[in-house]
């Protein structure tokens, strides 16, 4: 059974109103780290999975006499920017008002777009995800770290999946708001999606990618991921444990948001940071971490 749970917090942080009218998707990840000091394990259908989405969520399909016969039409989100690879390092996604060298609020970088996945190998670290980068950063090393430099959402940006392991694990939530720019003045960020413990790669994954991204047009896009990505009985073993974490100036708002709002029906930005709540499997025991909820005991 899903469950959410809420909690009201006593900072009240002022944000922007977002008057952006187009709605863009970025694509964002690795797949192979072939050069020392920043090696990782290659997974061939990681970049499989997050096209899934990106071409979902992208997909203008047909529409006749203004009918909507396939995809998601005027709906549909514009293909923004793509980077798989390359020199994938921190300093893209790095808070530009933070570091000299962040590059957060740049042109084709992540906080421009409306939506964006991040997929890369990743894992707990001081409770916090330390996603795995391809390149040494300005700050001279290979990760990303959420609760240090990742400050999602201070330009435009309202929705970040992260495709990684440990990226919302229980022991992240108390403090998971910071992704959000918390306390700063200036964000935007609605919604955090990651993984309590391991996530899986392969080609049987491809499709839940693909799914929730279709789903969240026609759900909330909480539950949407929340649906797709719980899996079970992994190599005859294992379980996935998605989490969906949403922030709202109170606690009605951030219900609100975290079980209504979907990529055709975007809401404007809270206008204070009063609460933050979360969709959660109660006791789901992935492998890389305790069931869901040990952090707590």
């Amino acid at each position: 059974m899903i469950r959410y749970k809420v909690i009201l917090m006593t900072l009240l942080s002022t944000i922007m109103v977002n008057t952006a009218v187009a709605l863009e998707a970025q694509l964002w990840g690795a797949t192979e780290w072939p050069n020392s000091p920043c090696t990782g394990g290659a997974r061939g259908y990681w970049d499989d999975m997050g096209d899934a989405w990106y071409d979902e969520i992208t997909n203008t399909g047909f529409s006749i006499f203004g009918l909507c016969l396939w995809g998601h039409c005027d709906d549909a989100y514009s293909r923004d920017y793509r980077y798989v690879n390359g020199n994938l390092n921190a300093d893209f996604f790095m808070e530009t008002q933070l570091f000299p060298a962040g590059e957060d609020r740049h042109s084709n970088r992540v906080d421009e777009a409306d939506a964006a996945m991040i997929f890369t190998h990743g894992a707990d670290w001081n409770n916090a995800w330390h996603g795995l980068m391809r390149k040494k950063d300005s700050n001279g090393d290979c990760f990303l770290d959420s609760d240090t430099e990742l400050r999602a959402g201070d330009y435009d940006l309202e929705f970040l999946h992260l495709s990684s392991c440990n990226s919302l694990d229980d022991n992240q939530i108390s403090t998971a708001y910071q992704r959000f720019g918390y306390p700063d003045k200036k964000r935007k960020l609605h919604l955090l999606t990651g993984f309590h413990g391991c996530m899986w790669i392969g080609n049987s994954f491809v499709n839940d990618y693909r799914d929730f991204a279709d789903d969240a047009f026609h759900m909330s896009i909480g539950l949407a991921w929340m649906q797709n990505m719980y899996r079970t009985n992994i190599n005859g073993q294992y379980t996935q444990c998605p989490v969906a974490y949403a922030v709202g100036s109170t606690v009605d708002d951030c219900l609100n948001r975290l079980t209504t709002e979907q990529y055709d029906a975007v809401k404007s930005d809270p206008s204070t940071a009063g609460a933050y709540c979360y969709y959660y499997y109660a006791n789901c025991d992935p492998d890389c971490e305790d069931a869901f909820g040990n952090a707590w005991k």
